[in-house]
């Protein structure tokens, strides 16, 4: 298994990523990105899912700022690791 510092190091560092205008309006990139089973909860607890974020990054013109800390992983599962 992969030392857990490590592998939130790898997700934090591509969350960023898609904090940047010019990263979340790469249609190919993000979608490189998210598992087909992507799924996101908002900050109003609004479920989506893969399709839905990328329909919304598509209509996306504001170049507001994205700020995020505290990251934390905790493992659910083994198997979700694979």
């Amino acid at each position: 298994m992969t030392d857990l510092s490590t592998l939130l190091s790898v997700i934090q560092s591509l969350e960023v990523q898609l904090h940047q205008p010019e990263m979340r309006n790469n249609a190919e990139l993000v979608e490189k990105l998210q598992h087909n089973d992507f799924e996101e909860i908002s900050r109003s607890g609004q479920r989506y899912d893969r399709q839905q974020t990328l329909a919304a990054l598509k209509m996306e013109n504001s170049h507001t700022q994205i700020f995020s800390d505290n990251f934390k992983l905790t493992i659910i599962a083994e198997a979700s690791l694979c």
